[in-house]
């Protein structure tokens, strides 16, 4: 009995962990802005305008930078599991919603890079709407001729 319990405790515990996390990225993609000290565009000023601090601005630009839009679908998606975690009790099943959730973000991120118009909410992101992995991922699926050997 005592087992379950301190299994159940821990279940709680890393989910309001996930959530707190998932809490704090969305502040940190909220308050992003294109001038903080880590990226390119960074004034002469060491000013940081995240309203999650350095931390906050650190995490947001590399979550960008990677995922584009991707990065706020990996934000819904860690607070979903923690919410779920505290709400079932139980990290079972987690490691194939992990790797459902990566292959979501991943599609995310593949779309966003393919997609041709600008997209006016990533304007500002420094790789483009689909970070660094939606550049890649539609590469990796076309041959030398420009057709799409995905589809």
């Amino acid at each position: 009995m005592n087992s379950g319990n301190t299994r159940e405790s821990t279940a709680v515990v890393t989910g309001l962990g996930l959530v707190c996390v998932g809490l704090f990225l969305l502040v940190s993609l909220y308050s992003n802005s294109p001038y903080d000290v880590m990226d390119y565009h960074a004034g002469a000023g060491a000013e940081i305008e995240n309203k999650a601090g350095w931390i906050g601005a650190w995490l947001a630009h590399y979550a960008l930078c990677t995922y584009g839009i991707g990065a706020w679908a990996l934000m819904a998606l860690i607070i979903a599991f923690g919410i779920w975690m505290c709400s079932t009790k139980s990290i079972a099943g987690l490691l194939p919603r992990c790797v459902g959730a990566m292959l979501v973000v991943a599609l995310i991120c593949a779309w966003c890079g393919t997609v041709n118009r600008p997209a006016m909410i990533a304007a500002d992101y420094p790789a483009g709407p689909g970070g660094l992995l939606g550049g890649q991922l539609p590469r990796r699926c076309s041959d030398t001729s420009g057709r799409s050997a995905c589809s």
